[in-house]
């Protein structure tokens, strides 16, 4: 009965539309945003309080399987680099190994989560190299959009609708696969950095972008006789 759906990702779509037979007219993809507020971010104070800077980074939630933390943290600690968790712990799934295997890496350096709006947050997206979000899947992975606003590069799963964010510009693991994990992160550690996916997620996927585009859809809706 709808007279229009949004989903966040074509993949999305794909999935209801052909599952409740919905007409392909009805649907507008909608992408989920981001703050623009991510793009001034100050490398400066995350490397002066924790001495790093070029490490890997991944922010997320340690605890529900779904952020697959434990082959995150497996792969991390295969690394001869420096890497940095900050997430927030929850007492599910696989937080014990996680936080053992965090407790064997000398590399890893684990932050409790800190709040969206903290600059230490954003002083970290900017001081590291490579950030990894090797989720099971993600629509779309915000933090990664965060970190690729303040310039990181970015490693990620390529399942859930992603590749609508993130296209070529991004390397995409296998969340299954330690090995391939580890692959990701040391191509993207050996890439330097470029502002081509940071100008993609300005220009397409802040929150100001995606509320005009809401906007109109809603205004195409109640136009309709």
């Amino acid at each position: 009965w709808a007279e229009a759906v949004y989903p966040n990702t074509q993949a999305e779509q794909d999935i209801i539309q052909q599952g409740m037979n919905i007409p392909a007219e009805k649907f507008t993809v909608l992408h989920n945003g981001v703050s623009g507020e991510f793009q001034h971010a100050d490398a400066k104070q995350f490397e002066k309080e924790y001495g790093l800077k070029d490490f890997t980074l991944c922010v997320g939630h340690i605890g529900p399987a779904r952020k697959n933390m434990l082959n995150t943290v497996k792969a991390m600690a295969e690394l001869d680099h420096p890497c940095v968790i900050i997430a927030r712990l929850f007492d599910t799934g696989e937080r014990d190994a996680v936080l053992k295997q965090i407790e064997q890496s000398p590399n890893i350096t684990l932050i409790p989560g800190l709040e969206n709006t903290s600059p230490l947050l954003a002083s970290a997206y900017a001081a590291c190299k490579t950030f990894v979000l090797a989720s099971q899947f993600e629509t779309p992975g915000r933090a990664a959009m965060e970190a690729a606003l303040a310039g990181a590069n970015i490693v990620i799963t390529p399942h859930g609708g992603t590749k609508d964010y993130f296209a070529d510009m991004a390397i995409y693991a296998d969340p299954y696969s330690v090995t391939s994990i580890v692959s990701s992160i040391g191509q993207s550690l050996q890439n330097k950095k470029s502002d081509a996916l940071k100008q993609h997620i300005a220009t397409n996927f802040t929150w100001e972008v995606i509320a005009k585009k809401t906007l109109q859809a809603y205004e195409k809706v109640l136009a309709q006789p």
